[in-house]
């Protein structure tokens, strides 16, 4: 009876050392998140390398986080190198392939690397997990305009962004200039 009551008390340490553990690297993974993300809102290159260091070590907490892949993907695209961008949003699709918000980066990288079908088919299945996103039918149609030369396609996507934009820009100041671009975008593809 003592040998057991002795192995479940033993049993009941390891777990809970176990979860105080864990704990700790929860704590650790959301603080370098945190820290990550704070330093890639500065904008500055130095700060978005330094956001890219700490994305990476949440990563060595978490190996398989599609949020920090996403979060490295969007600081090598602010630093335009838009290759690393498109890995690091697969990535992210590896772990968690409902994230539109990786399938459009990753979309939108492929766009800026003149990978017009690559780009056209990721930004595709975003707008399966979120048909109403403005940007994502803005950069459909850019893809459609610049990359197929289809303007006939491209419009109903501008006007599909131009119109969600208008809707939600309300003190926004990305989403005002969407619908600019989006007018413009609109009056070339009538125009062709």
């Amino acid at each position: 009876m003592c040998i057991k009551l002795l192995a479940a008390l033993i049993v009941v340490a390891m777990a809970g050392t176990a979860f105080a553990a864990g704990d700790a690297d929860a704590r650790k993974y959301r603080a370098d998140m945190d820290e990550g993300i704070s330093l890639l809102r500065t904008g500055s290159r130095d700060e978005i390398h330094r956001s890219i260091a700490r994305f990476k070590a949440a990563l060595k907490v978490q190996p398989e986080s599609a949020e920090a892949y996403f979060w490295i993907a969007l600081a090598h695209s602010d630093l335009n190198n838009y290759q690393r961008a498109a890995e690091n949003a697969r990535e992210a699709t590896t772990y968690d392939d409902r994230l539109a918000e990786a399938w459009l980066l990753w979309g939108q990288a492929l766009l800026y690397q003149k990978d017009w079908r690559n780009a056209l088919i990721k930004l595709e299945t975003a707008a399966l997990l979120a048909p109403e996103d403005p940007i994502l039918q803005y950069n459909i149609g850019r893809v459609q305009y610049h990359g197929f030369k289809d303007p006939d396609a491209a419009l109903p996507r501008f006007r599909a962004a131009w119109q969600k934009g208008q809707e939600n820009r309300r003190d926004n100041p990305e989403l005002i200039a969407l619908t600019i671009r989006s007018r413009l975008y609109m009056g070339c593809c009538e125009y062709e």
